[in-house]
């Protein structure tokens, strides 16, 4: 760290093991120099930030005990909303969704997963989630799913079936119908707290 001792109008200034003189002019204009890079730093520092938020990724709270055991009300997610996956989602991804209109949660930002996809007949069979007439195997759910029984949804182009792993206290496509690619902002990829918890979600398999 410097040391600065003041010398009438000249302040000796020893940094690095050598002594330096400036004046009090030459010492106010370090000082504005020093104070400007910094803010520099930092005015970069956030507009980064801000362009990794706005293009690529995302920190999201979730509010809802509708994907336990997985995501638990209150854990902290990093979802991944680049442009690039448009029209890329694949069925397992956890995604972050807009509520469509239709809803009884209209307009609320949602964590579900993705079941169905565009173009499928989905139905709900003793708890089972049938696709195109086959069961899925769904290792992430809770061992007390009601069995239900939900009859064939028709996906259109763009439609995705969502639910939440919680299944006996989701609000999800079961009630409020599909949603649409345009309503999906991303999908989650790691989970970022609690610390004992952080790491990446490993896609299932069906």
């Amino acid at each position: 760290m410097p040391i600065e001792i003041a010398v009438g109008n000249e302040t000796k200034v020893k940094e690095n093991g050598k002594f330096s003189f400036y004046t009090k002019d030459e010492r106010y204009k370090k000082r504005e120099v020093k104070v400007l890079l910094e803010g520099g730093i930092l005015i970069v520092a956030l507009m980064f930030g801000l362009l990794l938020r706005v293009y690529a990724y995302e920190g999201v709270l979730v509010t809802s005990g509708s994907m336990n055991p997985g995501i638990a009300k209150g854990d902290y997610v990093l979802v991944d909303h680049r442009v690039a996956l448009r029209g890329q989602w694949k069925r397992g991804d956890v995604i972050i969704f807009k509520s469509p209109k239709t809803w009884d949660s209209a307009g609320q930002t949602l964590v579900k997963r993705i079941v169905g996809l565009p173009n499928e007949s989905v139905a709900i069979d003793s708890g089972q989630v049938v696709v195109d007439g086959k069961v899925i195997t769904e290792n992430y759910l809770p061992n007390d799913v009601d069995a239900e029984m939900i009859p064939p949804t028709q996906l259109g182009p763009k439609q995705y079936l969502v639910l939440g792993d919680n299944r006996n206290s989701s609000d999800d496509s079961r009630d409020n119908g599909p949603i649409s690619e345009s309503d999906i902002r991303g999908r989650a990829i790691t989970k970022l707290w609690p610390l004992s918890q952080v790491g990446a979600f490993i896609p299932p398999t069906y």
